[in-house]
């Protein structure tokens, strides 16, 4: 009985030594990775830091623990509903949103972090920053303006975070709103609004579309009135031109008969003077064939008696006795 006994108690002595020793090993060391930083506390007050990326060190058990910082990016993924936590826009709408923040903690103020945060804290206060400064940033915008602003909106809230979170052990490197929600009865009134845009682009379009008509219309007719004004001008033309192409047709006819009549005037005329001086000719002829026959004494009376030349000039006279 003693020696089973004995032997039961050195079997839970062994393991309780087994035990102790592997907590006593394991709550020795402790390891800070390249990305990495430490704080250490001293039974509850801050002892010293371990630098990034320092390996493995030692610390007291029981009477030291270790904070490990990470600093690497962290994400941080808010969203706020529109019933509790919306904002109001500038035009008096409940706006709902989604928003990513990244940060880093400050290597160099780690022991602010420690002495003063946990993680939960912080992340509640960055979502109480956040809260405040969308309310901020929103309010000067429409609901209209929400989607075609985002990327501003958020500059605008990642500059402000920044300035309130001056005070806090980390900075943040990048933020993003979207997500935009908002109540069922602005969407409702959305549907509406689109309806009765639909209705007056296609009012609108009807109108376009008669109007476009129209001026079809007005301008096949301009163009027919032109086309039947140059035809009625090219007809009244060609009818001018034809009766001016008669009337000197006409004046030409005349001009020929005229002229053809005054040469035929001219014709006789110079017949006529041809003819009267044939008829002289001939009575001299027939004087100067007398008077080569005429002995120079006319019948019954004394008279001058002339002797005639072959030229038939009077060279010399004589009275007859």
């Amino acid at each position: 009985m003693n020696v089973m006994f004995k032997s039961t108690g050195k079997i839970i002595l062994t393991v309780v030594l087994l035990i102790v020793a592997l907590f006593f090993i394991f709550g020795v060391f402790t390891i800070v990775e390249p990305t990495e930083v430490a704080v250490v506390k001293r039974i509850g007050t801050i002892n010293r830091t371990l630098e990034r990326g320092s390996g493995v060190n030692m610390k007291w058990p029981f009477i030291e623990s270790v904070t490990t910082i990470d600093l690497t990016p962290q994400q941080l993924e808010m969203t706020f509903s529109v019933d509790d936590d919306g904002a109001i826009s500038k035009d008096l709408q409940t706006i709902g949103m989604s928003s990513v923040v990244i940060y880093t903690f400050k290597e160099n103020d780690v022991i602010n972090f420690v002495s003063n945060y946990t993680y939960s804290s912080l992340e509640k206060m960055l979502r109480t920053n956040m809260k405040s400064t969308l309310k901020e940033i929103i309010g000067k915008y429409s609901i209209y303006d929400l989607t075609s602003a985002t990327e501003m909106i958020s500059k605008e809230v990642w500059a402000a975070m920044n300035q309130k979170c001056m005070h806090m052990p980390i900075i943040i490197t990048q933020l993003n709103v979207n997500n935009w929600d908002w109540s069922d009865a602005f969407d409702r009134q959305i549907a509406e609004t689109m309806a009765r845009t639909q209705q007056e682009k296609t009012a609108k379009a009807d109108v376009a579309v008669a109007q476009a008509q129209a001026q079809k219309q007005i301008a096949e007719a301009r163009a027919k009135f032109t086309a039947d004004s140059i035809n009625a001008a090219t007809a009244k033309q060609v009818a001018i031109t034809k009766s001016l192409g008669e009337l000197e047709a006409a004046k030409n006819n005349a001009e020929a008969k005229r002229i053809a009549a005054d040469a035929q005037a001219y014709e006789n005329m110079k017949i006529a003077q041809n003819m009267e001086m044939m008829r002289k000719q001939w009575a001299h002829e027939e004087e100067m064939a007398r008077l080569e026959k005429w002995n120079g004494i006319e019948p019954g009376s004394s008279a001058t008696q002339y002797i005639v030349t072959p030229n038939y000039s009077a060279l010399s006279s004589h009275t007859a006795k």
